[in-house]
């Protein structure tokens, strides 16, 4: 390297004020952004957990609803036993 350049980054005089100021408001307009979705994700995170539960307590509703779906069947076949024996007793 020669001694006339130098190490890291400078601003040449050459670039106007207005370009300065907009790539600083840009980087800020691009933070704020960043900042402003990841708020947004951290909220529909918090929805998204609020519907897993939702959805496994439901589950857990359909799975004792499949049991006691179950439980009347054999009920129900039983009756139709009963009231057969009951027939074929009385005829």
């Amino acid at each position: 390297m020669s001694g006339n350049e130098c190490n890291g980054w400078r601003v040449d005089k050459r670039v106007n004020l207005a370009t300065l100021l907009t790539l600083v408001s840009g980087l800020l307009l691009a933070v704020n952004t960043a900042a402003s979705l990841g708020a947004r994700l951290s909220v529909m995170e918090e929805k998204l957990c609020a519907v897993e539960r939702r959805v496994e307590e439901a589950h857990a509703a359909v799975i004792k609803v499949e049991r006691i779906a179950e439980r009347v069947q054999g009920m129900q076949e039983t009756l139709v036993d009963i009231r057969s024996e009951l027939r074929r007793r009385a005829g």
